[in-house]
């Protein structure tokens, strides 16, 4: 595997997925500022 710069992936290289949720079929609630544990954003499904 390789890189973006054409280099071989080292061990501190990553690979995360991309997903894509359609925002109509959620809601976003926010619940705190989001800056610690407590303090989150919550992603809901529509019914």
């Amino acid at each position: 595997m390789f890189n973006s710069r054409g280099a071989s992936l080292e061990y501190w290289d990553r690979i995360r997925p991309i997903i894509e949720i359609p925002m109509e079929r959620i809601i976003i609630k926010q619940e705190g500022d989001g800056m610690s544990a407590n303090d989150e954003w919550k992603i809901l499904k529509k019914s």
